[in-house]
């Protein structure tokens, strides 16, 4: 069975970033969430697993500098998106602002698992999609290591079509915001890692 929906044409990474935001949707449903790019593993499409506050980014916004104010979002959502910023620290910095002390920053990028260490080659290499680097399972610890005030938890997806894994990120200031994340994607059966 090929791994895109013949209906929807999702893709593995689609089926499982969706499935670990339906475990937290009750706890989303107040929450003013910004999507950088338009990825369909998180639509607010109007369906009952849909994140009710969602705003898509329309036009080109700078993750590194964004113009947006201090605390006017709760939820930030990035697939796929960083790796082609040249700064990632500095955007999770500015992305950390913009969601203030309580909020929450998602990042999701490819394939972070399939190594040690990330490799960051300082320009968008046209023959790797205009990536800046490839992330590695250190992907946390090294945004981390310039942010003395910011937590990172991940939440372990499986799609049930082709049995293959993804990991999302969430960066917060606040612990115990992740903290109610990470019980409800427990209650689900969703495996958790804390880097902090």
């Amino acid at each position: 069975m090929p791994p895109e929906c013949s209906n929807c044409h999702s893709v593995e990474r689609h089926r499982i970033v969706h499935g670990i935001y339906k475990a937290v949707l009750p706890l989303l449903s107040e929450w003013l969430a910004l999507q950088f790019a338009p990825d369909k593993s998180v639509e607010a499409d109007g369906s009952p697993n849909s994140i009710p506050r969602l705003m898509a980014g329309k036009n080109f916004i700078d993750m590194a500098d964004t113009g947006l104010q201090s605390e006017s979002y709760d939820l930030i959502i990035s697939n796929h998106v960083l790796e082609h910023v040249a700064d990632d620290r500095a955007a999770l910095i500015e992305l950390l602002r913009v969601v203030g002390e309580s909020g929450v920053v998602h990042l999701c990028v490819p394939s972070p698992l399939a190594r040690w260490e990330t490799l960051d080659w300082g320009f968008p290499d046209p023959g790797k999609n205009r990536h800046y680097r490839d992330y590695g399972t250190d992907f946390p610890i090294r945004m981390l290591e310039h942010i003395s005030e910011a937590h990172a938890i991940a939440a372990v997806g499986r799609d049930a079509i082709t049995g293959l894994h993804d990991i999302v990120y969430f960066f917060s200031r606040s612990i115990e915001t992740l903290a109610e994340m990470a019980n409800l994607w427990e209650r689900s059966y969703i495996a958790v890692v804390r880097f902090t």
